[in-house]
Formats: C-alpha cells, sequence, structure tokens
C-alpha cells in the first residue's frame, strides 16, 4: 500500500485573521482557528475524540462485524423506520457546513431532508434528499459539478457552505411503508461567521401537468439574499422537443415583465440546439440524439430514454449553479420557467383549451348517450380582439367549416377557431357569438362597428358518440374557450377529437411545431390537427408499414352500424365506410407572411409537424368503447416499438 499524505505545516507566527470559510485552492495555504468536525453514524455528535466508539450490543453492522469488535465499523448507517423523523445532526455554532455524503436506501422522493438554522421553527431547506442532490427520477447518472456530484454507487456529496450562528440541526423523514437505511457523514467547521453572512434556503416544488403553461419555481422569497441555482427534473407526455420555455426572474417588484428574461430552457443550462449531438450508428447511419453532460457549474446529467416496455416516458435531470453570476435582489424574488415544447401554443399568444364529454356506456338511445365528444378552442392571439392574416385550404371531403369566405375575402382571422362533431358545428358557432359578445371580445367603446363569422370546423364521430344527441351543448362552448391557454396542450381522445378514430386506431387532438433554421429567420410553426381518417394498413411511421404488420391485431369491433361488418377494419376494396373520414389541421406561425402566403403555407408547409402531431393523437389515444359497444384500440405501444426495431429505425 503507498500512502501519499499532503498537508500545509505551520512556520508563521502572525495569523491573517482567515476564518477558514470560502476554501478554494489559492487559500489551502492560509491557517486559521476554525475547528473541523464531522459527524456521523459512527460520531453522531462530532465531539472530539468521541468517533468509533459504538459497541457491538448496539452497533447497526453487529452481526457483520461480530468478530472484528469496537472500532471495526461496527455502527456505519440507521435504520429509519416508517414515518420516524430521525436527528442527523445538532450543532452549536457558529459555524458552517462545508461538505455532506450519504447513500441513502429505499424510494428517495420519499425520504425528506430538512435543515434548521439558529432557532427556527420552520426548515429553511426542506427537499426529498434524491432532489436536494440532483436525483430526482429514483435513479442514478452520474452527476459532477463543483457543488454536487453523484458518484458511482448512488453516494450523494454536496458542497454547498451554509453558515450559521447559534444551531444547526438536521433531519431526516421516511414517509414511505417501509424503512431505510442512511449511510452519512457531515462535515463542518466551527469559526467566525461574518455579519453579512446569508443562510442557506432550498425548497422544492412539483407541478404535474404545469397549469397555463408556467412553472413556478420560487415566489416567496422576501429580503435581501441571491439565488444560487436550479435543479429540474423535467418529464414529458408527448413526443417532440420540450426546452424551448424561458426562464424568468422577477426582481424586486417586477410584475408584468422580467429583469432577467432567458431564451430557452436549453440556453439557461448552458446548451444549445436542443442538446443534440449528430453522430453515426453501428449501420454507418447518421442519427442525432440527447447529449449528457456534467460540468462545474451546468449540465443534463440525466436522460431517462425508456426502455420500450412499461417506462416508456422520456425524463430529464438538468441542473445550473448560479456560482460565477449570482442573481442578486434587495426585496424580494421571483422564478418561473415556462413549458415550451412541441405544440402549436410554441407559436406566441396562441391559446388552446378543450371541454371533453364522455358519459355512459351500453346501447345506443338517441339524445342519452352514450357520449364521446367535446369541443376544442384556439385562439390566434389570446382572448381580445387581435385580427392576425390567415388563409385556408380544402384538399377534398364534405365537411363544413364556417367562416371561411369571410378569411377569403379580408385575408384576416379575427375570432377564435372551434373544432367539434359534424352535428355541432351550428350550437358551437352561435355559443362562441355570444361569448364574444358577452366578453367584450371587440372594443366597441370608440363606436367601432364590428362583424364576425366564428371559423368552427368538424369531424365525423358518430362510431363512437350519439352524434344525433346533441350532446355539446353551448356551455360546454364557452369552458372551452374560458380554459384555453398557453403552453401545454391534452392530447389524444380531449375536446373535439374525443370520439374520433385515425388510421384503424383510436385517434383525436395532437400538436407539433417546428422551429426553422436561424439562418432563415428562426421562425416557429405550431401545428394542431383533429385526425378522424384512414385505415389500418395505410399507418406508416418512419417508412415502416406498421399497419401492414399490425393486420391482425386490435382490429375495431363494430355492432350495429349498418355501413360495415362487425370486427375487422380490413374489408378491402368495398370498404366505403372506414376509407372515408376526414382531419381538420390549424397550422400558426410568427412568421412574416401575407394571406396569400399562407395560403401555400396551408397547402405546403408544416409536413413534418403535421405528421408528428397525427403520431401525437394516436400515441395519446387510448382504447375507448362507445355506443352499441363499438370498441377503437388505442395505439398497441409496445407493439409498434418492436416493429420499429425490426425494421432497424430505433434501437
Amino acid at each position: 500500500m503507498i500512502v501519499v499524505s499532503i498537508s500545509a505545516i505551520a512556520n508563521a507566527q502572525k495569523s491573517s485573521g482567515f476564518n477558514g470559510l470560502d476554501m478554494n485552492p489559492g487559500n489551502l495555504f492560509l491557517l486559521s482557528n476554525a475547528k473541523t468536525r464531522s459527524i456521523s453514524p459512527e460520531n453522531l455528535t462530532g465531539e472530539p475524540g468521541k468517533g468509533g466508539m459504538a459497541t457491538l450490543e448496539n452497533g447497526s453492522a453487529r452481526n457483520n462485524t461480530r468478530e472484528l469488535g469496537q472500532g471495526w465499523k461496527v455502527n456505519p448507517f440507521v435504520i429509519i423506520k416508517p414515518n420516524e423523523t430521525y436527528t442527523m445532526a445538532e450543532i452549536t455554532g457558529p459555524g458552517a457546513i462545508q461538505h455532506i455524503w450519504m447513500t441513502p436506501t429505499g424510494i428517495w422522493r420519499y425520504s425528506i431532508l430538512r435543515f434548521y438554522w439558529d432557532d427556527e421553527k420552520e426548515p429553511s431547506i426542506e427537499v426529498p434528499v434524491g432532489d436536494f442532490f440532483g436525483a430526482g427520477w429514483g435513479s442514478y447518472a452520474h452527476l459532477n459539478s463543483l457543488m454536487v456530484t453523484i458518484n458511482p454507487g448512488s453516494a450523494f456529496n454536496c458542497y454547498w457552505v451554509m453558515p450559521f450562528r447559534k444551531k444547526c440541526r438536521i433531519t431526516m423523514t421516511n414517509i414511505h411503508t417501509e424503512s431505510m437505511s442512511l449511510y452519512y457523514q457531515i462535515d463542518y467547521t466551527l469559526t467566525t461567521v461574518p455579519d453579512d453572512a446569508a443562510y442557506f434556503h432550498a425548497q422544492f416544488r412539483r407541478s404535474n401537468p404545469i397549469k397555463a403553461g408556467v412553472c413556478t419555481l420560487v415566489d416567496s422569497i422576501q429580503g435581501k439574499g441571491q439565488y444560487v441555482g436550479t435543479y429540474l427534473a423535467w418529464g414529458v407526455h408527448n413526443n417532440g422537443w420540450w426546452g424551448e420555455g424561458e426562464i424568468k426572474f422577477y426582481i424586486d417588484g417586477d410584475i408584468q415583465f422580467p429583469t432577467i428574461n432567458g431564451t430557452g430552457t436549453e440556453d439557461y443550462f448552458c446548451g444549445s440546439y436542443d442538446f443534440d449531438t449528430r453522430r453515426k450508428n453501428s449501420m454507418g447511419i447518421e442519427t442525432t440524439d440527447y447529449t449528457e453532460f456534467s460540468t462545474a457549474y451546468s449540465g443534463l446529467h440525466q436522460v431517462v430514454r425508456g426502455d420500450g416496455h412499461y417506462n416508456v416516458m422520456q425524463r430529464f435531470g438538468l441542473y445550473r449553479w448560479h456560482i460565477m453570476d449570482p442573481i442578486r435582489f434587495e426585496k424580494g424574488l421571483k422564478v418561473t420557467i415556462q413549458d415550451l415544447g412541441c405544440a402549436i401554443t410554441d407559436v406566441a399568444g396562441v391559446e388552446v383549451g378543450h371541454t371533453t364529454l364522455i358519459e355512459g356506456n351500453g346501447k345506443l338511445e338517441k339524445g342519452k348517450g352514450p357520449v364521446r365528444t367535446g369541443v376544442t378552442a384556439i385562439f390566434p392571439a389570446g382572448k381580445k380582439y387581435t385580427p392576425v392574416f390567415a388563409n385556408w385550404h380544402m384538399l377534398n371531403g364534405n365537411g363544413d367549416m364556417t367562416g371561411t369566405h369571410w378569411i377569403t375575402e379580408s385575408g384576416f382571422l379575427e375570432t377564435p377557431i372551434l373544432i367539434t362533431n359534424t352535428s355541432s358545428v351550428g350550437t358551437v358557432r352561435d355559443a362562441a357569438l355570444k361569448w364574444m359578445d358577452e366578453h367584450k371580445y371587440y372594443d366597441t367603446s370608440q363606436g367601432l362597428f364590428w362583424y364576425s363569422y366564428p371559423v368552427v370546423a368538424e369531424t365525423w364521430d358518430g362510431l363512437l358518440n350519439d352524434i344525433n344527441g346533441f350532446h355539446v351543448k353551448p356551455e360546454h362552448v364557452w369552458q372551452a374557450l374560458e380554459k384555453a391557454s398557453t403552453g401545454f396542450v391534452e392530447e389524444g381522445a380531449v375536446g373535439g377529437g374525443t370520439g374520433m378514430v385515425c388510421l384503424g386506431f383510436k385517434g383525436g387532438i395532437g400538436t407539433s411545431s417546428r422551429v426553422i433554421d436561424k439562418k432563415l429567420g428562426g421562425y416557429t410553426v405550431g401545428v394542431l390537427v383533429q385526425s378522424n381518417f384512414g385505415i389500418k394498413s395505410q399507418l406508416t411511421i418512419a417508412g415502416v408499414p406498421v399497419g401492414k404488420e399490425l393486420a391482425d391485431t386490435l382490429n375495431i369491433k363494430i355492432f350495429e352500424e349498418p355501413s360495415a361488418q362487425n370486427n375487422s377494419d380490413s374489408y378491402g376494396e368495398k370498404n366505403e365506410w372506414m376509407e372515408q373520414g376526414s382531419i381538420i389541421v390549424v397550422v400558426a406561425t410568427n412568421a412574416p407572411l401575407l394571406p396569400h402566403q399562407l395560403k401555400r403555407i396551408a397547402f405546403n408547409a408544416t409536413i413534418q409537424a403535421t405528421e408528428e402531431a397525427i403520431m401525437n393523437a394516436l400515441v395519446a389515444g387510448a382504447t375507448m368503447k362507445g355506443i352499441n359497444d363499438n370498441t377503437v384500440y388505442g395505439l398497441p405501444h409496445e407493439a409498434v416499438i418492436r416493429i420499429l426495431k425490426k425494421y432497424n429505425r430505433i434501437k
């Protein structure tokens, strides 16, 4: 065994007054009067000369060390029972925590870490232990930053300096139903604390889903201080890119607009372009994928890609430490981040709301149900009258969309767009007009005359819904309009898409977006679809004939439907019912285009976003049983993954 020991030996007669805090390689040679102490299960008080005193009779590892005896790792961990709060440390100051190491067992989100400074009744730190150390998803991912590290074996380390003047108390509460084991060590120093030293605070918040597209990180900070870091455990519920939301720091009374406004989620975490790296796979095909990184001040250290089985959703762990750029405030601070990813609401100003109606089961009784329908409302520029350039295009079909003649005549869209079922267009149109009138959508205070014809589009949901029971009422339209918001858009069997069928599986609402190359302006194109078309054999994903591979799987079951046979969606050339169908595609963009140019966008552009929006509707669609027990199955995720792997489209 070779041991290299490095130390600094005193040879000076006069002290510099260094208090042993603010440690860095540039002051390791300075001596101080600070006292080094450490608390662990082997020395629960941190007192000098009291470490390793546990005996076999009271040691947590007495079975393992029964032949070694006192001083030989007899008590290296503690057991915390369900609903028990264990005091990890009680320290009399002044001093500062300088390093914490621990490795807790159990479910990390159920182990709550709390710190109390001086005489506090409420903790200054109250965070699940996994989230405090950057492991919010409950699984190991290497994190190698200046202030926090996670090392192999799920070893949590924290290097935040946390001063206190009178006392420090640290506890761990196990809110799980099973006992947990905790190995830990708290390294601290007893020394003088400067008068201008602030206390360390940390807070945990969770939003699922994020409401109105904005997640508030903190909003109750009062007094003078500085914001020093963010850790986010970010989960996504749909396909596509998720990280365009801006982080905003509202400092010292900012209300509508912040002092600091970021340019995107990946930008705030010191990355760019979706954290993507292009590389060639084993077959020589160029691929693009998320690239984990962990640096001193920032990182995307965890990407949970899903295993293609039960854990299919993507999850991300990100951190940003403001060590060299703390956010200083005098009176107060609020911090928010936008949920801006891959949806039509990525275009600034666009708001989307749904009313979903699902009632009853069994045999169809006209006017009573079963009901599988709804309304989706889309505001192009918020809930106030704001005309935007617009155009429209019909590829083919026999459906009806109101308000299109005025768009052709004027070149403007002046109302919200609403989507529902075929038989409810009139009800929705009238209700939208009344909503705009009563909510003073148009400013008539200056004698302005207004005339408008709301844009209402439809697709047919009569396979699952009592469509001629007219279940969509004016109040449902108003609810969709009122609930419209920016940010996250719910997909699948929601709103107008509740009873829709797409490519032989459950369809409905889907949305996506694309950002054009910055060299071409960096504009955003967003799409929302109500998909209700096609047969299974037409379903193609990434060039793979997925529908044909699933030809004998989860076929639609139809009972008492006069235009189709039951238990199959593959009727050959005679199948007119399944071949007929329709899709509503709403396209929004912030590109500076005139109406005649938008006509071309409505016809050509957005191909990628539209395809992805349709796929999102399918992925989000769950199996639904409707009138007469007609059944449309949700897309089988695991089977699709196996097929895509078979064709080497995914690993």
